[in-house]
């Protein structure tokens, strides 16, 4: 430097060039949707990373959002300052549907039916024709809930869905005693409960009206459905004898 009075003095600095340390973000990487926050670890550590809110600077990634994201990663300062990206791809779950709850009478057996997904997995797995597949058959004892988990093959992402089925009783039916009548054609009304059921077999109405035709031993059932279409039996004998002259 030379002065207003053209004295002149100099001064050296030393100037070292070194070379920057790469960064390394690591690999690609692919998620699926909503699934646990992934700690990401770039190379050296003590770095920061960026690129989408959905990483931290720390790098915390949330994968709260299904696409495809560049997340960089940077190291060291000034000149020597690198970076490098990762791709993060957050897959979108698979939408699963499930047969609509309903309900069966005890002792009856409905198919559940799911779609959306490549592979099904079913819970519980108590009175069910499989475990896994498209369709199962399921009898129930109790009203019972059920699970599928439907995996989508290509990202192995999966999702669930429920359906329950409500197991409604069958209803008290009684045809009443047995009874012996003699054969000679007079009517006779059987009562059954509830009354309002349908009667059946040898020699009978629906409405139970039972009309001796020979002799022998004859079985009439009275059957009746509910409010819920369930439907149960019960028989009686009918025993039709000679009659006893009278003299």
């Amino acid at each position: 430097y030379t002065d207003e009075n053209n004295c002149t003095d100099s001064n050296n600095a030393i100037i070292t060039v070194i070379a920057p340390t790469d960064a390394d973000a690591g690999p690609d990487n692919a998620v699926c949707l909503n699934s646990e926050n992934i700690q990401l670890n770039g190379n050296p550590g003590g770095g920061t990373w960026s690129g989408n809110p959905l990483v931290s600077s720390s790098g915390l990634f949330t994968p709260s959002q299904a696409g495809i994201y560049s997340l960089i990663y940077s190291f060291g300062t000034g000149t020597c300052l690198r970076k490098d990206t990762m791709i993060m791809t957050v897959h979108d779950l698979p939408v699963v549907t499930v047969s609509p709850s309903s309900a069966i009478c005890t002792g009856d057996s409905t198919v559940l039916v799911a779609g959306g997904a490549d592979s099904y997995s079913w819970t519980p797995n108590e009175a069910v024709s499989a475990t896994t597949g498209e369709a199962i058959t399921v009898n129930p004892i109790n009203s019972t809930t059920y699970n599928v988990v439907g995996t989508n093959a290509t990202t192995g992402c999966e999702n669930n869905q429920n359906t329950t089925i409500t197991v409604n009783p069958l209803p008290t039916v009684s045809a009443g005693p047995d009874q012996t009548l003699c054969n000679q054609p007079i009517a006779v009304t059987l009562t059954g409960t509830p009354v309002a059921g349908n009667w059946s077999g040898p020699n009978i109405t629906s409405d139970g009206t039972f009309t001796p035709a020979e002799i022998g031993t004859f079985t009439v059932t009275h059957a009746y459905t509910d409010e819920n279409n369930c439907t149960d039996s019960n028989n009686a004998i009918i025993t039709v004898i000679a009659p006893t002259d009278a003299d």
